[in-house]
């Protein structure tokens, strides 16, 4: 039973390392105007993309929560300058609203109607450029939403911060005797995997 426990605990730990591996793993981006991410959510018949720049060391763009299929979270390392780009249906491009609230929760744009003026149609969809805006160590939150269903607003975060490693849950497991009674006790100790793959309590 103690082997057994040791062997979960090393499983645990190894699983933590590779996530961390795979967070800061080298893969191929694309860089510029013509390399598009998606960061779609499944309610809304509008979507965001956005664009990186060269300082971009690892994205991550479709991060869903099974309870909240409104949300989505994109995670960046040293992006410095970021190009939002809103898509809606063609015909319905003039009853959409978006809103870009920075770190602090300050709003940068409120409110704003997409400019149809300068849109681009393709297949019966509309891309509206929405600009470009500096992420250096910062985050943004997008909202948007038909304001026929205005209660049904999707939300885009995109984090370009450090994140912070895990806490992993240590359990400490050992046998005692009192009183000429053998019992078992557990002790659960916070510990914090490092990308070495050694714990810190």
């Amino acid at each position: 039973m103690k082997k057994l426990l040791i062997i979960i605990l090393l499983m645990a730990l190894q699983l933590g390392a590779w996530a961390q591996k795979a967070s800061s793993g080298k893969r191929r981006l694309g860089y510029g105007d013509r390399h598009f991410y998606s960061a779609m959510v499944n309610n809304l018949r509008a979507g965001l993309a956005l664009t990186i720049d060269s300082s971009t060391k690892w994205i991550e763009y479709s991060n869903t929560i099974a309870n909240q299929p409104a949300n989505n979270y994109v995670f960046l390392e040293g992006a410095q300058n970021i190009g939002l780009y809103l898509a809606t249906p063609q015909d319905s491009a003039s009853y959409y609203r978006y809103s870009i609230f920075d770190s602090s929760g300050k709003a940068v744009v409120l409110d704003q109607k997409p400019i149809t003026a300068t849109a681009n149609y393709y297949n019966q969809v509309a891309k509206f450029n929405l600009g470009k805006f500096n992420v250096d160590g910062s985050s943004l939150t997008i909202k948007f939403y038909n304001i026929d269903y205005s209660n049904n607003a999707a939300s885009v975060v995109i984090y370009n911060k450090p994140i912070k490693p895990a806490q992993v849950k240590i359990t400490t497991l050992y046998m005692s005797d009192k009183k000429g009674q053998s019992g078992m006790q557990m002790k659960f100790q916070p510990t914090v995997l490092n990308s070495n793959c050694t714990t810190v309590p």
